[in-house]
């Protein structure tokens, strides 16, 4: 594969788990974005706090350090799913990147309805090529076998 940055937003350490699977599968390079804001234990009242964010433009400053994307053809970008879309340090992070030139895809993990993920993420990447991402349902990230097959079917896709 293609000089590949797996960059990943994890409050629970789902996604987490996932970047690192797809780490070794791809070789590539990881990238953890960081807030100072804490989000609330029990996911629903993170969701509302993400809302609240949302709803009065003010997303979380990122606090990891910034990445230089130029190295990199692929870029990898995976976090939950808040309120069926993007969790609001991922909107931080992709408001500040320019992807020009690269290769861009999703991944997420996520309960249930993550109808809006998908479609919001290929319209906050900017200047990259967006590829349809690939949705991590609990019922897929808790059957290992599936979870490899479905992770090297998307592999194989976006080269």
């Amino acid at each position: 594969m293609k000089k590949t940055l797996i960059i990943f937003y994890s409050k629970d350490g789902n996604t987490k788990r996932m970047a690192e699977l797809l780490k070794n599968k791809v070789q590539g390079d990881l990238h953890e974005i960081t807030t100072s804001r804490h989000y609330d234990d029990n996911d629903w009242i993170a969701m509302d706090e993400a809302n609240a964010e949302i709803k009065n433009h003010d997303l979380p400053p990122i606090t990891s350090p910034q990445i230089d994307l130029s190295p990199y053809d692929i870029v990898l970008i995976g976090g939950p799913v808040w309120g069926q879309t993007l969790a609001t340090p991922l909107m931080s992070f992709l408001n500040e990147s320019n992807f020009a030139g690269k290769k861009v895809s999703a991944f997420w993990t996520f309960y249930d309805h993550d109808e809006l993920y998908d479609k919001t993420m290929k319209s906050m990447v900017k200047g990259g090529e967006y590829q349809s991402g690939l949705p991590m349902p609990r019922s897929l990230v808790g059957n290992r076998p599936k979870l490899e097959k479905a992770m090297d079917n998307w592999i194989t896709d976006l080269q």
